[in-house]
């Protein structure tokens, strides 16, 4: 202050049961990921990551990609607008890490073979997210996202957006 005097917060305490409010930093996050496939398609072994208990969040909230034959680039922001709500904005670019094999689903079956194309671009991902802490037990979320097709998916069959929504409930004892 410029008389030196003592600050608004000291000449007016906070009325009882009031709440400091403290203002959410964004969180800037980056993701880079490269997820190997398999190496001939014309042997029985799938040769690349076979998870024991499959889950459906590897990249986003919901990926209609599996985790195998991926170059993955995912920046993201967040914020707290409260201290238990978190809300998340992301995209997402996919690319085959082989244009020699095809791209996967969660489960692991083979959705598109590589053999009809040698593009490596698979689509894009945009996703908006909020998550709320309802109780120190109960976190509610909810997700809502777009996947756009990109060439390899076009040149090899059905290139449709696909929008995506999502609603969890997870209660831990």
């Amino acid at each position: 202050m410029r008389d030196g005097g003592p600050g608004v917060a000291a000449r007016h305490p906070p009325l009882p049961g009031a709440k400091k409010v403290r203002r959410s930093r964004p969180c800037f996050r980056g993701r880079l990921q490269q997820l190997w496939g398999d190496d001939d398609p014309d042997d029985p072994e799938l040769g690349t990551l076979n998870p024991l208990f499959r889950r459906g969040k590897y990249f986003v909230s919901q990926s209609p990609i599996g985790p195998r034959n991926l170059i993955h680039v995912r920046p993201s922001i967040t914020i707290r607008p409260h201290k238990d709500v978190e809300l998340s904005l992301s995209g997402s670019a996919y690319w085959r890490q082989s244009t020699d094999d095809g791209i996967y689903a969660i489960s692991g079956t083979l959705v598109r073979s590589g053999r009809d194309s040698d593009a490596r671009f698979i689509g894009t991902q945009a996703e908006i997210a909020v998550a709320w802490q309802a109780t120190p037990d109960l976190n509610l979320s909810a997700s809502v996202g777009v996947f756009d097709p990109g060439t390899f998916i076009r040149e090899t069959g059905p290139a449709q957006v696909i929008a995506l929504v999502g609603v969890m409930a997870n209660y831990r004892f």
